[in-house]
């Protein structure tokens, strides 16, 4: 009986495939852009390099009367770079590859492809310390968890996010008991809620498709107190500064992607602002910690933690929009006033309590270019497949020394937040 070898092709669509269908966070994002990195067929024909910029949306102020008041085009755009390669080397035999289809995708394409989309997986979830934008999830019943994700959502809309049906939420395991145990008793079981009974599992709600996914990272605060002891320690004066200068006389610290505001309602509050009419939303603009140089200013790189003092230590932030713009810089203004000193820092979350993230998205939030990598002729067996913008290269060829022939899987790829705006975190207790 003749043997029944798979060809290259399979060897490399069934991997992608089971790839494809395990890669949650990739399901939510703008995956376009992979063609951006424009090649051909068998080589690198139409290359452009590395990077490609997002171009995004010009902001402007709205005039009022019929004075002309002449604004300069300010063009804001994020780098998109292509810049990470993955994956599984292995050796496969003439013996091995003498299985019929089911077989190697049971014990050769599942684990491969599993690994690669949690590698994948992994690598664009940690793009959550970018989102400022945060709600602490209230899990204490069916009503004030509506409640609290329906203020996640709204933080979208007041960024004014396209209504559509390109807006997802991707939570950790973790996360996924809270939502179904509590929405059975607030929903009929029709066809949707119906998984929540069978199957313990969410998939449309609120105007937003779920995907539950086990690389959501685990966001652990820093040891500072919520809502007291840490204050603004200079007042902001500079339009498009990058840090802000938080002090606490306890040496207590602030994590990378922790989230906090400025100022009460009463005291120097520092209010968001709608991006399109410059009018405050009501609600406090949120900041969120980004990661500093090693030994400088208090941060460790190692612990991803800054060490308040007394004296004040200038904290790299993030807002959206990126700098700290008033109306001053027009069209890009992001608050309503700078920060003060003295304003009180506020928190979300418990300090030094673990938190499951959940991130709500429009698709456009983030993006995801898997690059199709290069085919070469008398290189062995190389095949290329591609589907639903993720791409995967198999090359096989043979080891003369040791009578063996090697295989690699290899996926190239780059990921960027141009619109963190349009994106949310919602905080969900461990315990």
């Amino acid at each position: 009986m003749a043997n029944s070898l798979l060809q290259p092709n399979e060897i490399t669509r069934i991997p992608l495939m089971v790839a494809h269908t395990n890669i949650k966070f990739a399901k939510a994002v703008d995956k376009s852009y992979g063609e951006e990195f424009a090649n051909d067929t068998k080589s690198m024909a139409g290359k452009i390099g590395k990077t490609i910029q997002i171009r995004l949306p010009n902001k402007y102020t709205i005039r009022s009367g019929t004075a002309m008041q002449v604004q300069a085009h300010t063009e804001q755009s994020t780098a998109l770079t292509v810049g990470t390669e993955i994956g599984i080397d292995s050796e496969f035999y003439d013996s091995e590859e003498a299985l019929n289809v089911s077989d190697y995708e049971k014990r050769y394409a599942m684990p491969m492809g599993l690994g690669i989309s949690a590698e994948m997986d992994r690598d664009l979830a940690s793009m959550y310390n970018l989102i400022s934008n945060a709600v602490l999830l209230d899990t204490t019943s069916a009503a004030t968890q509506v409640k609290t994700i329906l203020q996640a959502k709204q933080k979208l809309i007041d960024a004014n996010m396209p209504i559509d049906d390109k807006l997802s939420a991707v939570m950790g395991s973790a996360a996924e008991p809270f939502l179904a145990s509590n929405l059975v008793t607030i929903y009929n079981p029709q066809p949707n809620i119906s998984k929540v009974f069978k199957e313990g599992r969410v998939s449309d709600m609120h105007g937003m498709s779920w995907y539950t996914d086990q690389n959501m990272p685990i966001h652990t605060c820093g040891t500072r107190v919520a809502g007291s002891g840490t204050t603004c320690g200079a007042t902001i004066t500079a339009e498009g500064q990058t840090y802000i200068n938080l002090k606490n006389a306890s040496n207590q610290t602030v994590a990378v992607g922790d989230v906090f505001t400025l100022g009460t309602t009463v005291s120097n509050p520092v209010y968001g602002v709608n991006p399109e009419t410059k009018k405050s939303t009501g609600a406090l603009a949120q900041f969120v910690v980004q990661p500093g140089t090693d030994g400088a200013q208090g941060y460790v790189a190692s612990t991803q933690t800054y060490t308040l003092s007394a004296g004040g230590v200038n904290v790299n932030v993030f807002i959206n929009g990126g700098a700290i713009y008033t109306s001053a810089s027009l069209g890009l203004q992001n608050v309503l006033s700078m920060p003060a000193s003295t304003a009180l820092a506020t928190f979300i979350g418990v300090a030094s309590t673990a938190y499951s993230q959940i991130i709500c998205l429009h698709e456009t939030a983030a993006a995801l270019a898997s690059v199709k990598l290069p085919v070469w002729p008398n290189q062995g067996k190389m095949e290329r497949s591609s589907y639903d913008g993720m791409s995967l290269r198999y090359w096989r060829n043979g080891d003369i020394t040791n009578g063996r022939q090697l295989s690699r899987f290899d996926s190239l790829y780059g990921k960027a937040m141009p619109r963190p705006d349009w994106a949310t975190r919602l905080y969900v207790a461990l315990s």
